[in-house]
């Protein structure tokens, strides 16, 4: 999985977060008077900072899309070299 993609992905995770009121509000603002701002709305700033969330994760993991992961069997697994890593959520694996 690339940085760009993992980032968007990170910023979709926020929207979730905003949907199930689970942020801090800014300014005690009620949530519901709070615009999520789409990816492309992003000031420059702001998008680097989930690319370099994204980095960090990527640094500590190995990360995979779904679509990768699904039918991964153990032969994949070792040719990958993840059997000595912890496999944190499906598709992750945590650099030990």
């Amino acid at each position: 999985m690339n940085v760009e993609t993992l980032a968007k992905i990170l910023h979709e995770a926020g929207r979730e977060a905003v949907l199930k009121n689970k942020v801090v509000k800014k300014d005690g603002a009620p949530l519901g008077q709070i615009k999520f701002l789409e990816w492309n709305e992003l000031t420059v700033d702001a998008q680097e900072g989930r690319r370099i969330q994204a980095r960090y994760i990527l640094d500590q993991c190995l990360v995979f899309s779904y679509q990768e992961t699904y039918g991964m069997n153990k032969q994949k697994i070792q040719e990958l070299g993840l059997e000595n890593m912890s496999l944190t959520i499906p598709g992750a694996w945590y650099k030990q």
